[in-house]
């Protein structure tokens, strides 16, 4: 019976060691939260969206927005979504696919470059370092296969 009680304390203390010792996952937290969160992602939205309906490269595909509030609350409550998603935040994006939402529209890589300027230029306007900068470029490179050309 000692012998067993001696048995079940080791391995309560090696448990509780384990615990201990495990890796502090808050030491390469997800980008999302390196860039500041829901506020920065809004804020780079916000300022893609200005820079899409200034931009003659691409603007002709935003015209609907000027005209009807909600689609454009629609597309700025998606894009947040579906950025805090992509880059490891709590939103649940639940829009469309890329795939459908693109399908018929004809986008060129010359067009998807356009956005991605738009967009990287939205980025650099929060002062954002390098490394974290680059992941969100990449996390919207990410999706041409399935904008362009469909």
């Amino acid at each position: 019976m000692e012998k067993l009680k001696f048995l079940l304390a080791l391995l309560i203390i090696t448990q509780l060691l384990g615990v201990s010792c495990k890796k502090d996952d808050s030491s390469n937290p997800p980008l999302y939260v390196r860039i500041g969160g829901e506020i920065v992602v809004t804020a780079i939205v916000d300022q893609t969206i200005t820079n899409i309906v200034t931009d003659n490269r691409i603007n002709f595909f935003f015209a609907a927005l000027a005209t009807d509030p909600s689609r454009a609350g629609m597309l700025r409550r998606n894009l947040i979504d579906q950025l805090g998603e992509l880059s490891g935040g709590t939103q649940n994006y639940t829009g469309r696919t890329m795939i459908v939402t693109h399908t018929g529209m004809m986008i060129t890589n010359m067009q998807f470059d356009a956005f991605m300027e738009d967009f990287s230029n939205a980025i650099v306007s929060q002062s954002l370092p390098q490394k974290e900068r680059n992941e969100l470029v990449q996390l919207f490179q990410s999706l041409r296969m399935d904008i362009v050309g469909k």
